[in-house]
């Protein structure tokens, strides 16, 4: 970003565009934002980076207002618990380092203990599985301060209750170039957004995807008049450009949306017969009902087995071997399936846990949207990069594990000291990863050892005469 912004400085972007010196796959949105913010402030681009650091904290001012839109009354106290966890949850990776100091790896050195930290590139020490204390997105970037708090905002305002149209329309369509101008990972936000009519019932759908074809024209008309193709140069699926998949892909959820929305006139005298048909088959079969619960029991008994034999697999395993397993930091990031169990730590469990306990007790399904948060990157990583996308699975396990952790906070309401406790122990132990990862950080200042740092973060020597030109 700082070599782009000396361009736009310079004057002499347009011409290294068109030498083919630009990478056209990272728009230049943030890097022009960095230059007008430099010349606007009249200080040096590095302060004028380092200034806007406060803005990465913005996404989780999105998150409430997603949060607080999408939960029903009866859960909305567990909104600022839900961006605590997401500002600082992380995995159990933390365990696994300890096993290796105590085993294989031992403390003997500052360095060493930098060497032990980077063996562990696949966990979450290394990479941590949120946006707030985090690498790959680096920090002050236009995914945290653009994209991710547009991708909540647009969310929110879903069901948001907006009654004029016009207005309404205007703000997808804005959020939504915004978002995309800043980074690429907004699609996603698009594609959650396109799914939930038809899940869920928001009222001024149609607009919503009159919004986002705006949108992605607008995108488009940009793309074409620019000196280089950044918005149709990142391609998926051998060939096909991503913002021309999204236009596929919300003309085709429109389409959907139509269909279902006709399919809701057939007449509720035949719904109605068939749940009456249905309610006197099993009204009075108590086997049917020891039927039911038999089944969520192995239903959850399976899921268990699942998550615990995740644990023993990674025991038996090397690091080595999972770091050829998820091709290691660097190239495009696979997350092997008993990988998840660990990324996740606490929340994970606690989050899996209140979804199963649907099964036993129902709630309102709008607390599904996380559900659809979680299962839509889960499928969609393996064409990108699963790394980047386990966040925002995890972005979906924090709501569930929020919203588990209120309901037990809440019946524990006559023992409130018991309650904190709970409170202290689950932020606790959900964010040693991230602490560790702050004390890796630090410790790369302290020694001085900057060969084990991001290869991002140093700035390189060829570029380093922009500055004095």
């Amino acid at each position: 970003h700082q070599g782009r912004a000396v361009l736009f400085l310079s004057g002499s972007f347009r011409e290294a565009v068109v030498e083919g010196a630009d990478n056209p796959v990272y728009p230049p949105f943030q890097s022009a934002l960095l230059a007008a913010l430099t010349t606007i402030g009249a200080n040096p681009i590095v302060n004028s980076y380092a200034s806007i650091a406060f803005l990465n904290i913005i996404y989780l001012f999105g998150f409430y207002f997603f949060f607080s839109t999408w939960m029903p009354a009866s859960m909305q106290r567990a909104k600022i618990l839900a961006c605590t966890l997401l500002a600082t949850s992380s995995g159990f990776g933390w365990i696994y380092l300890l096993g290796l100091t105590v085993t294989t790896n031992p403390v003997l050195s500052e360095k060493s203990v930098l060497d032990t930290i980077v063996s562990t590139q696949p966990f979450d020490i290394f990479q941590p599985t949120n946006f707030f204390l985090s690498a790959h997105p680096e920090f002050s970037t236009g995914l945290i301060y653009i994209a991710l708090p547009a991708g909540f905002v647009l969310l929110g305002i879903l069901r948001g209750y907006l009654t004029n149209k016009f207005t309404f329309t205007l703000m997808v369509t804005v959020i939504s170039v915004l978002g995309i101008l800043s980074h690429d990972e907004f699609y996603l936000f698009i594609i959650i957004s396109a799914v939930l009519p038809l899940v869920f019932k928001i009222r001024l759908a149609s607009y919503m995807y009159v919004g986002f074809l705006f949108a992605l024209s607008i995108v488009y008309l940009i793309d074409i008049t620019s000196p280089e193709n950044y918005y149709t140069s990142n391609e998926i699926f051998a060939g096909f450009s991503l913002l021309k998949l999204s236009i596929l892909f919300v003309v085709l959820l429109w389409m959907l949306y139509l269909i279902r929305q006709k399919l809701r006139r057939i007449p509720h005298t035949m719904l109605n017969f068939l749940e009456k048909f249905t309610l006197k088959r099993h009204k009075h079969n108590s086997s049917y009902s020891g039927f039911k619960f038999l089944t969520r029991v192995i239903i959850v008994s399976l899921v268990c087995y699942i998550y615990g034999l995740s644990f023993i697999i990674l025991a038996h395993l090397s690091t080595g071997d999972v770091m050829v397993q998820s091709a290691g930091y660097g190239n495009p990031y696979n997350i092997p399936w008993y990988l998840y169990s660990l990324k996740f730590g606490i929340i994970g469990i606690f989050g899996l846990a209140f979804v199963l306990s649907y099964l036993f007790k129902k709630f309102e399904k709008e607390v599904f949207v996380f559900g659809i948060i979680i299962v839509i990157p889960l499928f969609a990583g393996p064409y990108y990069d699963e790394y980047r996308f386990s966040k925002y699975i995890m972005v979906g396990m924090v709501g569930f594990a929020s919203l588990m952790l209120y309901k037990i906070i809440d019946s524990l309401r006559s023992k409130p000291v018991i309650s904190k406790v709970i409170i202290v122990i689950i932020i606790a132990t959900g964010s040693l990863s991230s602490i560790l990862y702050i004390g890796y950080n630090s410790l790369i200042l302290q020694t001085q050892d900057f060969v084990q740092t991001l290869g991002r973060r140093n700035f390189a020597a060829s570029e380093m005469p922009l500055f004095q030109t």
